[in-house]
């Protein structure tokens, strides 16, 4: 039991030290120390489970490739002329449009960094912030989108797990 005394006492002094730390390094560098940081505090509070990096990643990538598959089905959907079927489609039209003549867009996730997590206090999940660069890549524009949307976003918001993945349930960038 002394062991685990000097242990915690050790941990609490080694995160107080890395927090110190934050102060004098960059921007990438702090955000190292807090996520270290918030993993010991988690630790030491018997707080294990919350969302990591990678669960962000993941909720990312999955929105990117619901959104790729949405434009591929449009595309084959122009190809195949829909917007003059029926009575005639002047949306989808429109949409075909800005897809065949400027080409097809792709997006992806360029990076995401957690920032930190703590359990949301009276609501089911965890309460986060991060940053998050996405790649968008369409022909018709080439630079200007993903450029504009190519820069880092700090975001907040709530995780929740979902069976065996994690849901962003609230989202403010």
């Amino acid at each position: 039991m002394k062991i685990y005394r000097a242990l915690k006492v050790h941990l609490i002094s080694l995160a107080t030290l890395l927090a110190l730390a934050i102060a004098s390094t960059s921007h990438a560098q702090s955000i190292e120390i807090t996520q270290a940081v918030d993993r010991l505090n988690r630790q030491q509070s018997g707080q294990t489970g919350g969302p990591t990096e990678e669960d962000l990643r993941a909720i990312y990538a999955a929105q990117a490739g619901a959104i790729n598959k949405q434009q591929d089905d449009l595309r084959r959907r122009c190809e195949n002329r829909e917007f003059q079927r029926g009575g005639g489609d002047p949306l989808m039209a429109m949409q075909c449009l800005v897809v065949m003549a400027g080409g097809q867009m792709q997006t992806g996730v360029r990076g995401v960094r957690l920032i930190g997590c703590e359990k949301a206090p009276g609501r089911p999940g965890w309460n986060c912030d991060w940053q998050v660069a996405l790649d968008i890549n369409s022909p018709g524009m080439p630079g200007s989108l993903n450029q504009m949307m190519g820069q880092w976003q700090t975001c907040t918001g709530r995780l929740v797990r979902a069976g065996q993945q994690w849901q962003m349930v609230e989202r403010r960038c």
